[in-house]
């Protein structure tokens, strides 16, 4: 009798660490879990985010002695014919007549939209499509105006120092280059007068 009490408690102590003879199971809700990692929503996206595009539209004015002007197809607008135009990057104005164009858009379009350079040597007349920036459009208030830096990227970039941004409504930018600001700079130190005025349209 002492025998078989010995073999049983020698069984249930086996048999314990395989969750025998106790009412406990490994693996159940009495063994500690993982901790989930509570997911965190991330923060808003501030106003000025460089991704936060505005759609616009860009009119050159093409006035009498313009050295810049358009392909005299009128108006370049965001989305249409390939034409890529907006205020982003910081309150920036962007615009690339054919930075969007694609070969099927030909039969609606004709050819991909561009800008023309007249420069005053022996670089010519050239028509391009040439990225446009024109900095800080947007820190305007309605009725002001200041100068700053605009460039275009042809003769490996066009530089204005200063050329005079006049916000004339909420939706209504006009830049013009007038006597002093119609010198621009090539990156290879040419120096030219190259005037314009343009409208942007949001």
């Amino acid at each position: 009798m002492k025998s078989k009490a010995i073999i049983l408690a020698a069984t249930c102590a086996f048999a314990l660490a395989f969750a025998g003879c106790s009412d406990s199971v490994v693996g159940t809700d009495d063994e500690a879990t993982t901790t989930l990692v509570k997911k965190v929503k991330p923060p808003p996206v501030p106003d000025d985010d460089p991704t936060d595009f505005r759609s616009v539209t860009v009119t050159f004015m093409d006035d009498a002695g313009d050295r810049i002007r358009s392909d005299g197809r009128g108006d370049y607008v965001d989305g249409n014919c390939g034409v890529w135009a907006n205020i982003g990057n910081f309150a920036d104005a962007r615009f690339d007549p054919d930075r969007e164009y694609k070969p099927k858009l030909a039969r609606s379009c004709g050819d991909p939209r561009a800008l023309v350079f007249e420069f005053p040597d022996w670089r010519g007349t050239r028509t391009v499509g040439a990225f446009m920036n024109i900095n800080k459009i947007d820190n305007l208030a309605p009725g002001q105006f200041f100068t700053d830096s605009a460039q275009f990227n042809v003769c490996n970039t066009l530089v204005f120092e200063e050329v005079k941004t006049t916000r004339n409504s909420e939706t209504t930018w006009t830049v013009t280059t007038n006597g002093a600001s119609d010198v621009a700079v090539c990156a290879d130190g040419s120096v030219y007068a190259m005037p314009f005025t343009l409208t942007i349209t949001e």
